[in-house]
């Protein structure tokens, strides 16, 4: 309970008439940020955190704050855990929309806020649950990164959450994003690269703040040059970095549900095969998605048995150290 001391304050702010009308909900703010002050750090829900000092600077501060749900009891547990709410001791702490904060291992995005109420200022978060890389249009020597929420329209759920409100790998999707000097360099029509699958930038929309991105974006075809292991689209640096030629034949990205499909992997050398044989393992996808037969250390074999949300990652390591991967799309019936 409020001490007397407050609760007569309040009583005499509400019920003031002539001189006190236009000085009431200034008094009120008052009493209220005095009843934050004097409890603020004892409540439940109270933990340090760390914000972003500045827009896109990458550099953060502590601070304490009240971290809660920002989801009602009925949502579920993925929501819960990638939503949550913010709530600031200071009324007039500083907000935008695209701030970030750190907390519980993650990085999190401010993508909507309620600047000042009659009994807190809080903002509303979400996790990110991937990054964004490129290469500065202007120094193609620098490699871009940034964290971001990749999400599709009725699901936040990313591909590494494997859960049973996946999403698919088709259709449009969002990248929320923090709007500053790197990611103002992000083109229409440009791709990345997102847990080993290209996307390619349809729509932006910074009309909501000026600290604050959503990109639509679709999935297409992974490009020869595009790093699917460090997630890079048009790699300056390689796809692999191996000190010979090595090649898995054929090229092909996705397999449909109930087939087939019979790969080799070569190590080349001048241009012709080597008596190289590979260590050959799969990962990513779920196990009971697809059934690996290692033929022979420069052949083998995948079938597709469901669809499977995330890509199927094939790793070959050679004998004498070098190694390639390819990702495999494992589609649906059609």
């Amino acid at each position: 309970m409020a001490n007397n001391k407050n609760v007569r304050k309040l009583k005499a702010v509400s019920n003031s008439q002539g001189n006190y009308k236009k000085t009431v909900a200034e008094n009120k703010q008052d009493f209220y940020q005095d009843l934050l002050d004097e409890r603020f750090e004892y409540a439940t829900d109270f933990m340090e955190i760390k914000e972003e000092t500045s827009v896109g600077s990458n550099k953060y501060q502590k601070i304490g704050v009240r971290v809660t749900h920002a989801m009602n009891s009925g949502a579920s547990s993925t929501f819960a855990k990638e939503f949550k709410k913010i709530i600031f001791k200071n009324f007039d702490h500083e907000q935008y929309l695209g701030k970030k904060y750190k907390f519980k291992g993650k990085t999190w995005l401010t993508t909507d806020m309620n600047e000042i109420t009659n009994i807190s200022s809080h903002s509303y978060v979400r996790q990110c649950n991937n990054t964004l890389n490129w290469y500065n249009p202007d120094n193609e020597s620098e490699l871009f990164s940034e964290p971001c929420v990749f999400t599709n329209q009725f699901s936040s759920t990313s591909f590494k959450e494997g859960s049973e409100n996946v999403i698919q790998v088709s259709g449009d999707f969002q990248i929320l994003v923090q709007l500053n000097e790197r990611t103002k360099t992000i083109a229409y029509n440009q791709r990345f690269v997102l847990n080993g699958l290209s996307f390619q930038v349809t729509q932006y929309d910074n009309h909501r703040s000026d600290t604050y991105l959503i990109m639509k974006v679709k999935q297409i075809d992974v490009q020869a040059n595009d790093n699917v292991v460090d997630n890079i689209a048009n790699d300056k640096r390689g796809i692999v970095s191996t000190s010979t030629d090595i090649r898995i034949l054929p090229q092909v990205i996705k397999i449909l549900q109930g087939e087939s499909q019979e790969f080799s992997v070569y190590e080349y050398a001048e241009g012709e095969e080597t008596t190289e044989t590979f260590n050959i393992t799969a990962s990513q996808a779920p196990i009971a998605n697809y059934v690996l037969q290692v033929i022979n250390g420069n052949k083998f074999k995948i079938t597709n048995i469901a669809k499977s949300p995330v890509p199927l990652i094939i790793k070959c390591v050679g004998k004498k150290g070098g190694e390639t991967t390819m990702n495999i799309v494992l589609g649906g019936i059609y």
